[in-house]
């Protein structure tokens, strides 16, 4: 994510004088759609309308009144950790419940290895709470590295990212605390109405649900589905000297072209081969430009506004 914050902050920043997409604002849409290659369908196929797509929600830049923490040390796997922050809000309202009724044994079994209380293993030891402490505050203090909140990221990541900025996130992350009150639970099943203590009508779905709008997550809730980020993993970032947002392979190097060839689905990184000796171009890879992916740069040959050429690949 590192990464991901430094390729647009450069995005937002170098060739703004030739810029294709008009405005910053559709730069920084360009910008997220080059890194999902241009996807647009969640994990049922279904197309998702850029129009509720909350790109200016995602990095948006750390406010200047925020200062960093130490990051909440918790368990690496995000789906662990989803799993204890659960059982901590349900644990909190359990402890209401026992207090309203003592005489009602009430117990909570959840299913794989524990989470502690504080979001840590109760398999950790000594030796692994240090070293996990160590890590954490070694990848939070990375932030600086670019001036974007990573927390606010459209990835839904296997492993959590640590946050240097979660205490301030509980009162003063403004889309936080509005998507707390605003998020749909639509994860939770199984907790439709059903009889309470004393025989009472008791809604537990309403009644969990409550229960985690209490604390911002650690781990962001409403992000894309999962394999949107593969499509930018082990590529890399490219700005054109037109101003053009892409990603191409991993070796892409200054200097190399992007070529539209007649009768290819998808554009080219091309290298020179300056070599006397060897002459033509050489072929890099399969390439993504968020700009000229439908048609655009056929279109403009087509009316006279580029010419086409010959090239020698190899």
């Amino acid at each position: 994510m590192l990464a991901v914050g430094q390729c647009k902050q450069l995005s937002l920043s170098e060739c703004i004088d030739q810029n294709p997409y008009t405005s910053l604002e559709a730069r920084e849409e360009a910008f997220w759609l080059t890194l999902f290659a241009g996807r647009r369908m969640d994990s049922v196929g279904a197309e998702l309308s850029i129009d509720k797509m909350p790109f200016h929600e995602w990095l948006p830049r750390i406010p200047s009144t925020w200062v960093p923490a130490s990051p909440r040390v918790t368990v690496v796997n995000t789906g662990r950790l989803k799993a204890g922050e659960l059982g901590k809000a349900m644990d909190s309202k359990l402890n209401e419940l026992k207090r309203i009724h003592p005489d009602i044994d009430f117990s909570i079994e959840s299913p794989g290895p524990r989470v502690l209380s504080n979001l840590q293993s109760e398999e950790w030891t000594e030796k692994d709470s240090a070293y996990h402490t160590a890590r954490f505050q070694e990848l939070g203090s990375m932030w600086h590295k670019q001036p974007f909140d990573l927390y606010h990221r459209p990835f839904a990541l296997p492993t959590v990212i640590p946050d240097p900025f979660w205490e301030a996130r509980q009162t003063e992350d403004k889309v936080a605390l509005l998507q707390l009150k605003t998020q749909n639970f639509e994860g939770i099943i199984g907790y439709d109405p059903s009889s309470g203590p004393n025989g009472q009508p008791w809604n537990a779905r309403q009644w969990l649900e409550e229960a985690l709008r209490e604390e911002v997550p650690i781990v962001p809730r409403g992000t894309l589905d999962p394999g949107f980020e593969s499509f930018a993993l082990g590529r890399r970032f490219f700005i054109t000297k037109k101003g053009y947002l892409g990603i191409g392979p991993k070796d892409t190097k200054v200097g190399d072209r992007v070529s539209v060839l007649l009768g290819l689905d998808v554009p080219l990184i091309l290298r020179n081969r300056k070599e006397p000796s060897r002459g033509g171009w050489e072929v890099v890879g399969e390439t993504y430009v968020q700009g000229i992916m439908e048609g655009e740069v056929i279109e403009k040959w087509r009316i006279g506004h580029l010419e086409a050429g010959k090239l020698v690949l190899h």
